[in-house]
């Protein structure tokens, strides 16, 4: 977070409020004023963190983002992030609505998203047929994980812009996901270190903890054999 210590004119800056996204007070139109404000800048837009002018601190204005606020902090990956800073990560996240057995997205295909789930399931699942010989007869899809509310997805994509590991589909009657892009997170992680050296060492635990899991589930299914009777 940077302090900014200029604002406009006082009409201006009482219009603005904490959380609020605006594109009238940019850096350059905050110099003339003796309030300090913590300004989160995206681009042309800045969101207004907290102020020095006696103005009670909230939460972020829209009730849209007070929900990604309270489903971000029940996420594992989020979980010792300051309140600060993942009101930051809510102000890039936007919601997709799914019923029961929509794709999300598709083994090997390409993505740049990472998804937390604000309710509902998403089914985590497998094609076995890229690990077997072509001798095998083909197996339907495996389900790796069942995953839910406060829950993360589609990680991979942040680490780098190769092909989805595995694909996702709704399992539950409707799921409410929350979508944050990878090219404004990895800036906000830029822009702000200390954020970003805890949400990528939370990733990369978060990820090595389902790398176990899913491989103990594969190797049960490949070599699962039935008794004989």
């Amino acid at each position: 977070m940077r302090f900014i210590k200029d604002c406009t004119s006082k009409s201006d800056w009482k219009q603005v409020g904490i959380g609020e996204i605006t594109s009238g007070l940019t850096n350059k139109s905050l110099r003339r004023s003796r309030h300090q404000v913590i300004l989160h800048t995206t681009g042309k837009c800045g969101t207004i963190l907290a102020r020095s002018d006696g103005k009670e601190r909230r939460d972020l204005v829209s009730k849209a983002n007070k929900e990604h606020l309270n489903t971000l902090q029940q996420a594992d990956i989020f979980y010792d992030l300051t309140e600060p800073q993942v009101e930051m990560v809510a102000t890039l996240c936007s919601t997709v609505t799914l019923k029961k057995g929509d794709i999300i997205f598709e083994e090997n295909s390409s993505g740049d998203e990472l998804y937390v789930i604000a309710d509902g399931a998403v089914d985590i699942m497998l094609n076995p047929n890229l690990v077997q010989s072509a001798t095998e007869q083909p197996s339907q899809s495996l389900t790796v994980a069942t995953l839910r509310r406060g829950q993360t997805f589609g990680e991979v994509a942040l680490v780098d812009k190769g092909l989805r590991t595995a694909s996702a589909h709704c399992a539950s009657r409707q799921a409410h996901l929350l979508v944050i892009p990878r090219d404004r997170l990895i800036k906000l992680c830029n822009d702000h270190p200390a954020l970003g050296y805890r949400l990528m060492r939370n990733i990369a635990a978060d990820l090595a903890f389902k790398i176990r899991g899913t491989d103990l589930t594969i190797r049960e299914q490949l070599f699962w054999q039935p008794r004989a009777k």
